[in-house]
């Protein structure tokens, strides 16, 4: 059976135990191959060659920690950075919208302000020459009966 798992190709998946690694938990000899760290410990007390070339190994050539250069991580946070790179510029935009338009919303409210104060003073102007109108006809009037 341990010749059979041995030979299955790992793609993510411990040959021994048939599970999937996670990163975190990935163990190599020095062949190359890797397993979970408890498989290969437990294999090699039991058998001293490597579960998939066979070549001989033993529990001091288990590589308990690995680095990874992950192209996918890189990917993901270079798409992330581009994404956040726009949403900051949406923001700025979005920010700029809202400044322009409380901005416009503070023009319209003086134009009302003003247009309110004009009519106001059109009506004054209009009284005003009502007044004169009138005065003018009192003092015709006046001159007329006096003469």
């Amino acid at each position: 059976m341990g010749q059979l798992l041995g030979r299955q190709k790992s793609k993510g998946i411990c040959t021994i135990c048939l599970e999937k690694m996670p990163m975190r938990d990935i163990s190599a000899l020095r062949c190359g191959h890797l397993f979970h760290f408890r498989c290969i410990k437990y294999w090699l007390t039991e058998q001293e060659t490597c579960p998939e070339c066979r070549k001989s190994s033993k529990l001091d050539d288990i590589v308990t920690t690995l680095y990874f250069h992950d192209d996918i991580s890189d990917k993901k946070n270079e798409i992330a950075d581009k994404h956040f790179g726009s949403i900051f510029d949406g923001c700025k935009k979005l920010d700029t919208y809202n400044d322009l338009s409380r901005k416009l919303n503070d023009a319209y409210l003086e134009l009302q302000n003003e247009k309110a104060l004009h009519e106001q003073t059109k009506t004054f102007l209009n009284e005003v020459q009502c007044e004169k109108l009138e005065m003018i006809r009192i003092i015709q009037t006046m001159i007329e009966n006096d003469k």
